[in-house]
């Protein structure tokens, strides 16, 4: 659900790890993820917005595949307009990001 010009956008997610042994793939991960966002932040805006992502890390065992998965990490905190990385965890980084930003006040 898209919240009206929201400032903080939170993304609590799983992703898996395919590429395990790749260096870039959290960079690239980060570029998908604000791609993804394109369609939800209007164009021409100067609104500073904050991107939030806690990602799971670690290996977990499928019963179904019968292999293990590791999931991504690379959690972040990314600012848009302009869009920079803020802070961010390693790939197998098990943590957390305490961040503080001002965001202007309506």
């Amino acid at each position: 659900m898209r919240q009206k010009d929201s400032e903080v956008i939170l993304f609590p997610t799983n992703w898996i790890d395919s590429d395990r042994d790749e260096e870039d793939s959290a960079q690239s991960i980060y570029n998908y993820w604000l791609d993804r966002l394109r369609p939800i932040l209007k164009p021409n805006s100067n609104r500073k917005r904050l991107f939030l992502v806690a990602n799971r890390v670690g290996e977990e065992f499928s019963f179904y595949d019968k292999k293990n998965f590791w999931f991504m990490g690379s959690s972040c905190a990314i600012t848009i307009n302009p869009t920079y990385l803020v802070d961010r965890l390693d790939k197998d980084q098990e943590s957390y990001l305490l961040v503080k930003m001002s965001l202007p006040v309506q």
